[in-house]
């Protein structure tokens, strides 16, 4: 199918809940992990795919627990324009999970 005829070809979108995990969370004490995947299609091909993790906590028992990552809390106020700002980066295998 050339780009002109994808432009009035019906596009078909397909999504699903993948799965649901109740799990304990260090932050709130309870957490849902809840995976869905979306699928959109011309007629005779795949255009795009996606898997999504969404995590979901208890705001009240996550704001209680008020953790932070950083040694100082910076409020708007408190950053001016062309402040140097410490780049954070957590990897996958330094987040800690439990089942």
């Amino acid at each position: 199918m050339s780009e002109a005829a994808l432009n009035d070809a019906a596009i078909a979108r397909r999504n699903a809940l993948v799965g649901v995990h109740d799990k304990r969370s260090e932050l709130a004490d309870r957490a849902v992990h809840e995976w869905s995947a979306e699928v959109f299609r011309a007629p005779d091909r795949l255009l795009s795919a996606q898997y999504r993790l969404m995590v979901r906590t208890d705001r009240n028992v996550a704001a209680a627990a008020t953790r932070r990552r950083g040694a100082e809390l910076r409020t708007w106020e408190d950053v001016a324009d062309g402040d140097a700002l410490a780049a954070l980066v957590v990897r996958f295998a330094d987040m800690e999970t439990t089942s």
